[in-house]
């Protein structure tokens, strides 16, 4: 089997006796003589090197690279002259060094440059000397900065165009670009309108907000029969006209009345005697006054809830009256006149109270019986008569243990064809 071979050839045969005196006397005569004055070279034993260290030696110098070989096999042939080193074998072209071809073919040596390009990059040079600092005094826009830019751009030109009284409904895509997006031209949104068949925008007109003018009512508060040419019909539109609380529309015309006249707890008592003493002379007996009349009292609301007079804090504010509206106008008066019964808790000093203002004496109509929601009673809850007659009375509150029943609120239960049922409501 025959060995990779690299750089060399079969050397020739080892030389006999003969040739190693020859190549004794040949290596010797090379050597150079001493300077100093030491042995002489004839007194020297002379060593004849073997063939094989010949050989690697001309292999080595005559290397392109200088690197180390392969020492070649006894059976390779190779035409080495060992007197002067020098292979006889003709070198193939493709055995030619790198260095030798760039010699060879002239690449070595620089191109010479163009003088258009050296004056060109000799203005370029001094231009940026001159406005370098300029071009380059700000930093690049970083890619957040340019879509809050572009988006705040945007934004600018859809309000600019609902101040102008268009609507664009376009969707503009931030891309991660310092360029904002190029705004609509009035040609770009004609044409627009044109392709969505968009109709023009009508000019904005501010709404008058102002009450329609109705007609004054046939009849009075106590029945009797209104002409339209009376003067009471003339006052009613002439209210309407000059009042700007009646030109107000009706819906903000009744959250005025909720705030002004609701969330009050309303007290009717019935006082018999009032006990009186005179200033003037305090060391004698308190005079009783007998007085029988009702009197009313007015809680303001606590904690956004009504507050209830048996249990009333020291700071809510109380008042002897209660200020309607009803006796200003006639068209107040009908629009006010069930309110304060509606939107305040009614309150009776007893159960007795109750079922003679209200039933025995009338004295509210009908109208206003029908407008009471909540009622409280310290001593028991009304009868079922008394719950039928106020037919919108929803919730009743006790405010002290009467015959086994808790205090608390009561739920009234209606249903058709039957009597009304009260249940304590837990919460």
């Amino acid at each position: 089997m025959v060995k990779k071979v690299t750089y060399s050839r079969k050397p020739a045969k080892r030389p006999f006796s003969a040739e190693f005196e020859h190549h004794d006397q040949t290596d010797i005569s090379r050597k150079r003589a001493r300077s100093d004055g030491g042995i002489r070279d004839e007194s020297r034993l002379s060593t004849a090197p073997s063939s094989r260290q010949g050989k690697r030696y001309s292999l080595l110098k005559k290397c392109a690279f200088g690197g180390p070989v392969s020492i070649p096999d006894a059976d390779i042939d190779i035409d080495i002259d060992i007197d002067t080193d020098i292979d006889t074998r003709p070198r193939s072209e493709s055995k030619v060094s790198i260095l030798d071809k760039v010699i060879k073919e002239g690449k070595h040596q620089a191109a010479k440059p163009d003088a258009e390009i050296m004056r060109r990059n000799r203005d370029d040079f001094v231009e940026i000397m001159k406005n370098g600092h300029k071009r380059n005094s700000q930093l690049p826009t970083p890619p957040a900065e340019a879509q809050r830019k572009a988006q705040q751009h945007v934004q600018g030109e859809e309000t600019f165009s609902r101040l102008n009284g268009v609507t664009h409904k376009r969707e503009f895509k931030l891309i991660n670009s310092p360029t904002p997006p190029t705004p609509p031209t009035p040609t770009s949104q004609l044409f627009g309108r044109i392709v969505t068949n968009e109709q023009p925008k009508a000019p904005y007109q501010p709404k008058t907000y102002k009450a329609e003018q109705n007609v004054a009512p046939r009849r009075t508060i106590t029945g009797d029969e209104l002409s339209k040419k009376s003067r009471e019909s003339q006052l009613w539109s002439t209210n309407q006209t000059r009042s700007p609380f009646l030109q107000l529309p009706e819906n903000v015309r009744s959250l005025i009345y909720k705030y002004a006249l609701g969330g009050k707890t309303i007290n009717i008592g019935f006082e018999t005697y009032r006990t009186v003493v005179d200033p003037t002379r305090p060391t004698f007996a308190k005079q009783a006054v007998p007085v029988f009349k009702y009197r009313c009292t007015v809680y303001d609301q606590f904690s956004g809830e009504p507050t209830n007079p048996y249990r009333a804090m020291p700071f809510v504010k109380t008042a002897k009256s209660f200020g309607l509206l009803n006796n200003v106008c006639r068209q107040m008066y009908e629009e006010a006149a069930t309110l304060p019964y509606k939107l305040n808790l009614i309150c009776f000093d007893s159960h007795n109270t109750m079922v003679n203002f209200l039933l025995m004496e009338k004295r509210l109509s009908r109208r206003h019986l029908q407008a009471f929601t909540q009622i409280l009673l310290p001593d028991g809850l009304p009868a079922t008569n008394m719950v039928t007659c106020l037919g919108n009375v929803d919730k009743v509150y006790l405010a002290f243990e009467h015959d086994g029943k808790p205090k608390g609120w009561y739920q009234v239960m209606r249903r058709a064809g039957a009597e009304p049922i009260m249940r304590r409501m837990l919460k």
